[in-house]
């Protein structure tokens, strides 16, 4: 359960370094000011379930926002303070398919693959090893966000590094 809980803030970090990336743009720079206040709305709801819910409706009314990525790394992020990591499992998958080598999804699947596989869910462990795989391959591409210093950027890719190295680790035993 500690565990879970460091990814938690692990992830949740991740997670919360992209906000302030879209935080710094304006209403005024979308071309729907609806879509920027329909993401503001959803990122500033307190409880985590309702945010992941309001996340994912986002996404639904707005299938072609600049903002698709972040909202559904948001939700990700919600259902993982929400307690509910198989919620977060199945967006992680949704962001996937739309980014492959989306570092922060591929962490969640591969944590949210080891925790399944160490609880007795053999079948998990495949699919959390070939998310490690892909988040090691990926890893020194992952583009620094704007908002970060190098020294905390280096953190965090050090963080992801030990979530892909902890899962590969795992299914080595």
């Amino acid at each position: 359960m500690a565990a879970m809980r460091w990814l938690g803030l692990v992830l949740s970090l991740a997670f919360a370094l992209a906000v302030s990336d879209i935080a710094a743009q304006t209403r005024n720079s979308f071309s729907n000011p609806a879509e920027y206040d329909s993401y503001m709305a959803a990122l500033n709801t307190r409880d985590a379930a309702k945010r992941a819910t309001a996340m994912e409706v986002f996404v639904a009314w707005y299938p072609g926002s600049v903002l698709k990525t972040e909202a559904l790394e948001q939700a990700i992020a919600a259902w993982q303070a929400a307690n509910q990591p198989a919620k977060a499992d199945v967006i992680a998958q949704r962001l996937l398919q739309v980014d492959p080598d989306n570092v922060r999804a591929l962490a969640e699947r591969a944590y949210g693959g080891r925790t399944r596989a160490a609880a007795g869910d053999a079948a998990a462990l495949p699919p959390a090893i070939a998310a490690a795989e892909r988040g090691l391959l990926v890893l020194p591409r992952w583009p620094k966000p704007v908002s970060l210093t190098d020294a905390a950027f280096a953190r965090v890719k050090e963080q992801m590094a030990g979530v892909f190295n902890g899962t590969l680790g795992f299914a080595a035993l």
